[in-house]
């Protein structure tokens, strides 16, 4: 006698995967975590957390960036009216060396924003 328990149950957790999938489709990328020695570096972090976790980037890059943002809305016969916010946005790298990817770290106003690899290590610090 076979029964169909288990694959109504495969089918369930595909089911249940695949919606999980489609709901963090556009976070899935933000959910990436940094490993430096027994912690983790996370999205959210602080530079000065980042830095006693991790040590000292291998390199750094630091830049300005502007954005135009609404006061108030333009409108039917009103122009609007906007501000410029200027962030500073700082670039970390880290190579652990063979084994391991360089990790591009972004902070925005000093908490990290994003974390990605972005190609083999090899250099090491």
């Amino acid at each position: 006698m076979r029964t169909t328990r288990g694959v109504k149950a495969g089918w369930l957790a595909a089911g249940i995967g695949l919606a999980a999938a489609a709901w963090l489709g556009p976070f899935a990328g933000e959910a990436h975590a940094l490993q430096c020695g027994q912690s983790l570096v996370l999205v959210g972090d602080s530079m000065e957390l980042v830095r006693d976790r991790c040590g000292e980037p291998t390199t750094a890059h630091t830049r300005l960036e502007s954005r135009i943002e609404w006061v108030v809305p333009p409108g039917p016969g009103f122009a609007g009216q906007s501000r410029t916010i200027t962030i500073e946005v700082v670039v970390w790298t880290y190579d652990f060396g063979p084994g391991r990817f360089i990790e591009e770290l972004e902070f925005r106003n000093g908490v990290l924003t994003r974390s990605r690899p972005i190609g083999p290590g090899g250099h090491g610090r």
